[in-house]
């Protein structure tokens, strides 16, 4: 099956559905170009492109408020302590020389460490952090990741995912749009949302 707009994008089955999730991988092409794979289940769909322009000393900024303020949703926080019907975050860090890090909102005890390793950024190389609501921050709002083969490397793998309760908004898609290696090849608002 293939999808066609008049702006020169198409998407078409990578392929079907596979495994207990019903999970099917949708390829995204820009005039006859890969743009983007799109992976959807039962629960939401997952958005991978190839990506530039996210700056790792603001991952935090990328992932929290922008993509919710994007999404129309409440700003999560990572610290413990919110209200509660605030959405929790768990976050993973990774640098070049395989230091790992996390954070789970609702234990304060890994927040100084996670901290710790948002101020060398410079040495990140892999960051995901995913946004859920209480109770027992089981239901998943959205995952945003981010990675680069070195600190210095310019190019990334960007992914969104949002579960089936949350739009894609045409903000969140032109931020989409704005982060992706051919940004300038989708001129002046060329794209339908």
């Amino acid at each position: 099956m293939t999808m066609e707009s008049s702006s020169g994008f198409s998407a078409s089955v990578a392929s079907g559905p596979t495994g207990d999730d019903g999970e099917t991988a949708w390829e995204v092409r820009q005039d006859g170009e890969r743009f983007a794979g799109l992976f959807v289940d039962t629960v939401g769909a997952t958005l991978a492109w190839p990506g530039i322009g996210i700056d790792f000393s603001r991952i935090e900024q990328y992932a929290l408020p922008e993509i919710s303020q994007l999404m129309s949703i409440r700003q999560p926080r990572v610290e413990a302590g919110g209200e509660a019907d605030e959405a929790g975050v768990a976050a993973w860090l990774v640098t070049q020389d395989g230091g790992t890090g996390s954070l789970f909102s609702n234990q304060g005890a890994t927040l100084a460490g996670y901290r710790s390793m948002l101020n060398e950024s410079d040495q990140l190389t892999f960051a995901r952090f995913d946004v859920a609501r209480p109770p027992a921050f089981q239901v998943l709002e959205y995952a945003f990741t981010a990675q680069r083969q070195s600190p210095d490397s310019i190019q990334q793998a960007l992914a969104l995912r949002l579960t089936e309760a949350y739009r894609w908004t045409p903000q969140l898609l032109a931020w989409i749009l704005d982060h992706h290696v051919r940004a300038d090849s989708v001129q002046g608002g060329a794209y339908v949302v």
